[in-house]
């Protein structure tokens, strides 16, 4: 840490070598951490000064050091996490955001809703996933699905909350469930391991459903997908999704309707389906409702 000789004292965190961990506090940061070389403070002022800035200091040390152990596959650098604490510097020195505390108004799922998706599958009635299906018809992802795919996903899908920052699902790691986000929000990001940055992709919200890439794919997850503000989501299993949107996946190759659609499509009904079974992976059956497609 030095000092520039400019009129305000700049703080700079950064390694005799310069360049990655470098970082100009800018005017907006000033408020708190300068203070005017004219004035003169009594001892007792710029010992509070200098003791919030260590502490500041000293939690966005631990902060970034708390995400390096629970992201392995993300190296989260001081210059990463900086961006969450310039807010502190403009609350007058308050440590906490008072946007936490403010009422969620936006709209959420009943309580009756939550506990019925809490409750086991089994023990669900055929009245519960009625009212089940009737309440998540308000989600767009859900409702664009007929009918009969609603059912059965009220039958199978289970409840899930999480507070903001917390990843839902990360990179690199095995598909295990399909998201309808029944509430609050999450932003897409991937992790660039040649540029070593992390990069934002897209932003998702209510009523939108992500997940089922990877899952139909069977490959690993591309992307690290995080909530943003305190989200809510119906959870679907891959095995249930491939049951529901895929008639049993890899299983169904060799089902007559699927053969039947493919000998409908021009350049394959002279395709040797008969080798299908031996190569399951090389086609997928996957239903898209209409607006997706």
């Amino acid at each position: 840490m030095k000092m520039s000789s400019s009129r305000l004292e700049t703080f700079r965190l950064g390694s005799n070598r310069g360049g990655l961990y470098d970082i100009n506090l800018s005017p907006l940061f000033l408020g708190l951490w300068t203070i005017k070389r004219r004035t003169k403070a009594p001892p007792i002022v710029k010992f509070r000064s200098y003791a919030r800035l260590a502490v500041l200091c000293a939690r966005l040390c631990k902060y970034s050091h708390e995400n390096i152990d629970t992201g392995k596959s993300d190296f989260l650098s001081i210059i990463q996490n900086i961006d969450e604490f310039v807010p502190i510097l403009a609350r007058d020195g308050l440590f906490f955001d008072p946007k936490i505390y403010r009422a969620n108004k936006e709209d959420r799922l009943p309580a009756e809703a939550r506990n019925l998706l809490k409750r086991p599958q089994h023990l669900r009635t055929k009245k519960d996933n009625q009212y089940l299906q009737i309440i998540l018809r308000s989600i767009k992802a859900f409702a664009e699905y007929p009918n009969k795919m609603q059912t059965s996903l009220c039958q199978v899908g289970w409840y899930e909350a999480y507070e903001p920052k917390r990843v839902i699902v990360r990179q690199g790691q095995p598909p295990h469930t399909f998201y309808f986000i029944l509430s609050g929000s999450v932003i897409v990001t991937t992790f660039d391991s040649t540029a070593g940055e992390k990069r934002f992709l897209v932003s998702l919200h209510r009523g939108m459903s992500f997940g089922e890439l990877a899952v139909i794919t069977r490959s690993k997850r591309q992307a690290t997908v995080s909530t943003s503000t305190a989200a809510e989501f119906l959870c679907i299993s891959a095995k249930d999704f491939e049951d529901i949107f895929m008639a049993g996946g890899i299983k169904s190759v060799t089902d007559p309707d699927h053969n039947s659609f493919i000998r409908s499509i021009p350049f394959l009904k002279h395709w040797p389906l008969e080798i299908l079974p031996r190569f399951p992976q090389a086609c997928v059956f996957h239903f898209f409702p209409g607006i997706a497609v």
